[in-house]
């Protein structure tokens, strides 16, 4: 009895986590808070350290260098890492839940930088070129990142 208890903690505690990917630095005993929470936060301060979770939507289709999340009021926000330090899959990120932990900043992203975003995420001359306004939205730089499967 005491070995089929033992196999059965280990297939519900561990084999779950097998299929989740941990990117970067370890996380702090911080809490997570969801992704709705933001402009609350947000309305406070220009920028926060935080534990957040989301939904991914898309990945840096050229190195895995950035991520974008399903952020509040349907605008994606987009996360970079730390000191270019970790990357994550290039593909078959998206609907995938992430919980990832850094710093929020509100910025103004400009057309140049957007355009960039636009060409690692495999978009068209067309829709590069259709980008001619910077960007007021959140950037979160994440020293962490954990992708659940």
């Amino acid at each position: 009895m005491k070995k089929l208890v033992s196999i059965l903690f280990v297939l519900i505690v561990y084999v779950p986590a097998l299929n989740a990917q941990h990117f970067g630095e370890e996380f702090s005993k911080q809490e997570v808070i969801k992704i709705t929470e933001l402009p609350a936060i947000m309305a406070k301060q220009d920028s926060a350290i935080l534990k957040v979770n989301s939904e991914i939507t898309a990945t840096c289709k050229m190195k895995g260098c950035w991520m974008t999340v399903k952020g509040p009021d349907e605008q994606d926000i987009r996360i970079t890492f730390k000191n270019y330090g970790f990357f994550v899959p290039k593909d078959g990120m998206e609907g995938k839940s992430v919980t990832f932990e850094g710093i929020l900043k509100k910025v103004t992203t400009d057309v140049a930088t957007l355009r960039h975003f636009a060409e690692d995420a495999g978009k068209t001359e067309e829709e590069i070129q259709s980008i001619t306004d910077p960007k007021e939205e959140y950037s979160f730089v994440a020293s962490g990142v954990f992708i659940e499967d």
